[in-house]
């Protein structure tokens, strides 16, 4: 018995050498030095506006212009907080939206975690930021209504079949991490929300939205009716950002 308690002195005193000399996670965290991390969001000036219908001739999409919804401002806004949540420091850069956009970007259909360390080094200053985050669009198919169609960026759909009709949104984008000094592109997550009833637990952000009576143009909705979309999108994305910012790998 006393060899037994002899041995556990003798190793609870080991582990609190070892535990004396290694620096807590508090400590490691502090040590490093903090990172300054620039935010671009081009996902929010365009929505894209789609009916889809029985046949394929009734089909129809445009693009309406919502820059005045400062969907960008929000995206960068809680992206940043999330960052500085984190440890980072946040910096601002000035940047042209349309450089990192997918609609008429050259970006539609390419690898975006190609595409985007490009954009970041022919835009970036001398001593900028370490790291860049990129919010930008991306493309999949409908997760709304399980069509044959694809969706990008963000948009309002009404499917009318028979008659009946009814509406969603969805928020398809990309969030990147580039290296601002070696602009190497870090990673790339394609944004989900969470889905309890998804095998994975998490699925594309798509929503389906009260506006059965959607006429055939959004240019017809009361203000009313396009805060209400406005709103609803805000929160899709909110969404989309908590539940894809925890698997992007950031360096330390």
């Amino acid at each position: 018995m006393q060899r037994l308690e002899h041995s556990l002195k003798r190793f609870v005193a080991m582990v609190s050498v070892v535990l004396a000399c290694t620096p807590s996670l508090a400590q490691r965290v502090s040590a490093a030095p903090v990172k300054t991390v620039a935010v671009i969001s081009a996902v929010g000036h365009t929505l894209t506006e789609k009916t889809i219908g029985f046949m394929v001739f009734s089909n129809d999409e445009q693009k309406v212009d919502i820059s005045d919804w400062k969907i960008d401002d929000y995206v960068t806004e809680q992206v940043g907080a999330l960052l500085a949540r984190s440890g980072f420091r946040v910096v601002q850069v000035a940047y042209d939206w349309h450089e990192f956009d997918t609609h008429g970007g050259g970006l539609f259909g390419d690898d975006v975690s190609a595409a985007i360390p490009k954009r970041v080094r022919a835009m970036a200053l001398v001593d900028g930021p370490d790291l860049y985050v990129v919010i930008s669009r991306s493309v999949g198919p409908d997760a709304l209504f399980q069509t044959n169609q694809n969706f990008d960026g963000l948009g309002v759909c009404r499917r009318s079949v028979l008659g009946h009709a009814s509406t969603g949104i969805y928020a398809y984008f990309a969030i990147s991490v580039v290296d601002g000094h070696t602009f190497k592109g870090i990673d790339t997550e394609i944004a989900t929300s969470p889905n309890p009833g998804n095998l994975f637990g998490r699925s594309v952000p798509v929503q389906h939205i009260g506006l059965q009576d959607v006429p055939d143009s959004l240019s017809s909705l009361s203000p009313k009716q396009m805060d209400d979309v406005r709103d609803a999108l805000k929160i899709l994305i909110d969404s989309a950002l908590n539940s894809t910012y925890p698997r992007i790998d950031f360096p330390r």
